[in-house]
């Protein structure tokens, strides 16, 4: 039982290998992330309303046929055949405007790519790193039941020999069962940590090299995906409020026709009709077709100021988190090195029975705390200056 533990506890750390990147992952867990369909959905209304400013007249154009004749008013063979179309015309500024907010789904593309790799990067990071420090955790589980299994054995030929009381034995035996127990839960949080990053990358193997570099130099804030992408919805609802206001009059509608006229008495007279109708005042619904586009305007301007209030707050909390972080693996370095020291010491005593075994296993149970939590402080530095590149808007490659 003890052998198949440390096999499975050993093929499972090692089960991460050391071949792909994080440019390598990316792309899997973008293709994860439910907004993918967004930017295809903004690329569809950018080319739709481009197309529409491309285009001559502004709306649909109307068949027109017409035919009369006095077959019933005293019947002197007039006969009258018209066909035309009407289609509406652009206000001047109309197809401007149609265009920008064109322009303005453009850019919240482009945008949303960017905001897409942070996304993906920040799902990623944290999948890495707890799978990473449950590795760890799993790794001196292993080690621990080790240890115990040995100090047992060390038990053991003290009894035999007459040096020990049974009870040591007993003590050193139930160390052991909890050695194991607490190793069959670090091997089921490191199979859901494992499970999670799977289902992200579709790879066990974790990147290589997995420790970041901070970023050089801060970026603008106004250079972050986030801000970048509610910045161009801004401008979008811009360009709509701007065609609304342009919109206030209904278009105006050319006339284009044809007719043939003739009777019994005079020859077929055919013309040409050319007409344009002009609307008179403003459209009763302008007003609040303003009002509720202006509303949709003020609502992206708050959503890009809260943005911006939040990523200087996050941007705070990481270097702060990287700050503490960094002393924390200092202290847990010098504390590593003193459990060390009191553990020899520790084995020393037990050796020649100047303590008892439940010092010993006290001050076992610390030593491998102390180890262990020395390795996740490193781990836990490294995250930090992850955190801190994400807060900053620093995409994984």
């Amino acid at each position: 039982m003890k052998a198949f533990w440390l096999l499975v506890g050993l093929s499972a750390y090692s089960s991460f290998g050391w071949a792909v990147t994080y440019g390598e992952l990316l792309p899997n867990v973008m293709a994860k992330l439910p907004e993918t369909q967004q930017l295809s959905d903004y690329q569809a209304l950018s080319n739709a309303n481009r197309q529409a400013a491309d285009s001559w007249i502004p709306g649909e154009v109307e068949l027109n046929l017409k035919h009369e004749n006095d077959g019933l008013t005293g019947d002197q063979g007039f006969r009258s055949w018209e066909g035309g179309a009407t289609f509406p015309i652009w206000w001047p500024g109309q197809s401007g405007h149609q265009s920008a907010i064109g322009d303005g789904y453009q850019q919240q593309t482009q945008a949303g790519q960017a905001q897409l790799a942070l996304m993906a990067s920040k799902q990623l990071r944290q999948v890495v790193w707890q799978a990473k420090k449950a590795a760890m955790r799993l790794k001196f589980g292993r080690k621990n039941l080790q240890q115990t299994q040995a100090l047992v054995d060390l038990v053991q030929q003290k009894v035999d020999a007459g040096e020990s009381p049974k009870f040591d034995l007993l003590l050193a035996q139930k160390s052991l069962y909890d050695a194991e127990k607490r190793l069959t839960q670090l091997q089921a949080d490191y199979d859901v940590a494992l499970q999670h990053y799977q289902f992200w990358t579709q790879q066990t193997e974790l990147p290589s090299p997995l420790a970041e570099t901070l970023v050089a130099s801060a970026p603008e804030l106004d250079s972050h995906p986030d801000v970048q992408s509610l910045a161009a919805r801004q401008k979008t609802e811009q360009a709509r409020l701007d065609l609304v206001e342009a919109s206030r009059h209904s278009n105006p509608n050319l006339y284009l026709a044809a007719k043939n006229e003739r009777d019994d008495q005079t020859a077929d007279n055919n013309i040409l009709i050319a007409e344009i109708r002009i609307p008179i005042g403003s459209n009763p619904m302008a007003p609040t077709r303003i009002a509720e586009q202006r509303q949709q305007l003020s609502q992206s301007q708050m959503a890009l100021a809260r943005v911006k209030q939040q990523l200087e707050m996050d941007q705070f909390q990481a270097r702060q988190s990287l700050q503490a972080a960094q002393k924390n693996e200092t202290l847990a370095a010098e504390q590593n090195a003193l459990a060390e020291e009191a553990m020899r010491l520790a084995q020393t005593a037990y050796q020649e029975g100047e303590t008892s075994i439940q010092n010993l296993l006290q001050m076992k149970q610390q030593y491998f705390e102390d180890k262990l939590n020395f390795k996740l402080a490193r781990l836990n530095r490294l995250e930090a200056i992850a955190n801190l590149n994400q807060a900053l808007g620093v995409r994984l490659k």
